[in-house]
């Protein structure tokens, strides 16, 4: 009997930030009753992946523009979080002005509100080689 080896999966996941920064950070005395939603999302990756062998998950965080600067959040947290190089934060102020349809339709983040960041990180997946994207919201 020939095994045949699983082939590999990776489960890539857009996590579009708009207005999110409290929901980021874990729950403090300056930040009550916050979800600590990033980490969150990423330790579910994590249980969910963890006894499947051949299966990478990576989360893709970004930041639709809203003034409170959820990609600095973001990177803040995954720079000390263990499963933090499973998370690619990007910003959609950096992308714009594009070339690229839809995103050539932005002529600044200002002109969206989280379609600009799920559009991003879909074509940021589809550009990294993989055929599918999965969108979730913070909650």
């Amino acid at each position: 009997m020939v095994e045949q080896t699983p082939p590999e999966i990776e489960i890539e996941i857009v996590f579009a930030m708009w207005g999110e920064q409290n929901r980021l950070r874990p729950a403090s005395p300056q930040n009550p009753n916050r979800e600590n939603s990033l980490a969150t999302k990423l330790e579910q990756l994590d249980w969910a992946t963890r006894n499947a062998p051949g299966i990478r998950s990576k989360l893709y965080a970004v930041d639709d523009g809203y003034p409170h600067n959820s990609a600095r959040i973001a990177a803040e947290i995954t720079a000390s979080h263990p499963l933090g190089d499973h998370v690619l934060v990007l910003s959609l102020a950096d992308a714009l002005p594009s070339d690229a349809p839809p995103l050539s339709k932005l002529q600044s983040a200002d002109d969206s509100r989280k379609g600009g960041a799920i559009i991003l990180g879909a074509m940021t997946i589809i550009e990294e080689g993989s055929g599918a994207v999965i969108y979730t919201d913070t909650e």
